[in-house]
């Protein structure tokens, strides 16, 4: 991922992708070991749309 970021115009490659990682992670670790409701319940595309332009922003991209 760190490449895929080190492509964009963006500082900071490598804690952009560390960032990624760490809130995907994040995100699995509460659906599937601690079992949040929120998280449980929401579908993959919710999550997805929700997630996506923290993403996107981090990885340097516009819009």
């Amino acid at each position: 991922m760190p490449e895929l970021i080190a492509h964009a115009d963006t500082a900071d490659p490598g804690l952009r992708a560390a960032l990624i990682v760490t809130t995907l992670l994040g995100i699995t670790i509460g659906h599937q070991f601690l079992e949040l409701a929120p998280l449980r319940d929401a579908s993959a595309e919710r999550i997805a749309a929700l997630l996506r332009p923290a993403i996107k922003a981090l990885a340097g991209e516009q819009g």
